[in-house]
Formats: structure tokens, sequence, C-alpha cells
């Protein structure tokens, strides 16, 4: 089961068979991944493909979570390095820009740069990336961005969605966070 279609596509190209995302799976016994950024508190940002619903959904049917990044996707607080991107239905695009305008909360609507228009989801909808800088508690923010109505979801991963994060370093050291308890 893979989390995108580009995913989708790149692995039939080398051979693999890949189960529908469609079918409703419960229980995936591992789930293997990587992140756009990650701190030692265990948080995540996920969403640069575009694919954080569908990667939320497969975290949270599956026993054990694993992440497998290197040192330049690690930093003191999430939010440091990348935006933190949401999916938004394009019906209330202009309420969640509005929102988030009036608490001062800088963003830009993700563009394609293979086609014109904005980049879609495989789900259809619109991402913005927003310019948060290091999230102090990533917790209160992505409840407060969930709560606004348009929201599907945040590429904020918590401690819930993460089991074990493997990191490469460039001295070929390797750091754990987290178990497989």
């Amino acid at each position: 089961m893979v989390s995108s279609v580009d995913t989708a596509l790149a692995l039939n190209k080398l051979g693999c068979r890949c189960v529908d995302s469609g079918i409703p799976l419960r229980n995936i016994d591992v789930y293997v991944d990587s992140c756009d950024e990650f701190d030692a508190r265990i948080y995540m940002i996920k969403g640069g493909g575009g694919a954080m619903l569908r990667e939320k959904v497969l975290a949270s049917i599956s026993k054990k979570r694993i992440y497998i990044l290197d040192e330049d996707k690690v930093s003191e607080r999430i939010g440091s390095k990348r935006p933190v991107p949401i999916e938004v239905v394009p019906y209330a695009y202009h309420l969640v820009s509005i929102e988030l305008s009036s608490r001062g909360i800088e963003f830009t609507l993700r563009y394609s740069n293979t086609r014109y228009g904005p980049t879609l989801t495989d789900n259809g909808n619109l991402i913005l990336d927003l310019k948060t800088g290091p999230l102090s508690d990533p917790e209160a923010f992505d409840q407060f961005l969930s709560a606004i109505p348009g929201v599907v979801v945040t590429g904020i991963f918590l401690r819930k969605h993460i089991d074990l994060v493997i990191v490469g370093y460039r001295d070929g050291n390797v750091k754990l966070f987290g178990s497989l308890r």
C-alpha cells in the first residue's frame, strides 16, 4: 500500500506490485517512510510531496511506524527549516486564508512546477505552506489548524504517528529516536 499516485507509478516502473490505496486495510504490520523535518522531541513535518492525508491514514492503521531520514532533516524544533503544509478543500480556501491571515500566519498557496495552477493533492485539494518558524507547541498548533473549517489535515506528525526514527549521518553514524516496543 502506498501513500501517493507518484510513489505507486515509480514502484510500478521498477516492477513492484502496489496494493490499491482505496482498499480499507487494517493493522498494517510496518509502515516505513521519511519526512521533511524532524526534531528530537519526536515531532515531524511531512507533506512536501503533498500526500500528508494518505500518509497519516497509513500511519494510523499501522502497528509500527518507522521513518528513515538523513541529518539534513533534523532541526531543534520543527518549523525551523520547512513550512508546515496543510491540505485545504478548494471551496474553503478563502475562509482558511482569512483565518490564517487574521492570526498573522504567513502562507503561500503551493503551485505546480509541471502544470498551470495550484498543486492539487491526490484527493483534489489545495496545499497551503505556512511559514511558522520554530514551533514550541506542535500539538496545540496542529489542534488550532485542524479546527479551521476546510482544513482536511496538517503536515504535523505527532508522537502518536511515530514509533521509531532512524537518522543517518554523513560520518556513518546512525541515531535512533523512539522505539518499536
